[in-house]
């Protein structure tokens, strides 16, 4: 009479396939079938390089608006009225003027 049970019957064989299979695995190495898992890093070299070569082009902007203020005039024309004094519509307004105090009282 056997004191084996059905469960381990069933359950060793399935353990010495698996056993088998992962040793096959480790033996045979990687399937190429699979996906292979790629790191999709960002190259901070690069990013600092053109960062740089921004902040340069900036610089070289800035330094030509400078040079452009301290030599040459500049004609500014307001908006936001016309010639009697009403304002544009869709043109923002300051504050109301305050009406001037009148001496003698």
């Amino acid at each position: 009479m056997s004191l084996e049970r059905p469960a381990s019957r069933l359950l060793r064989p399935l353990l010495l396939a698996l056993v088998l299979a992962t040793c096959a695995r480790v033996w045979l190495g990687p399937v190429d079938w699979l996906p292979e898992a790629q790191a999709q890093l960002p190259d901070t070299a690069r990013q600092r390089l053109d960062q740089l070569a921004e902040a340069r082009r900036t610089n070289e902007l800035l330094t030509e608006l400078i040079g452009i203020l301290r030599t040459q005039t500049i004609k500014v024309t307001l908006e936001g009225s016309d010639k009697n004094g009403t304002p544009l519509p869709g043109v923002p307004r300051g504050p109301a003027p305050q009406p001037a105090p009148q001496a003698g009282r």
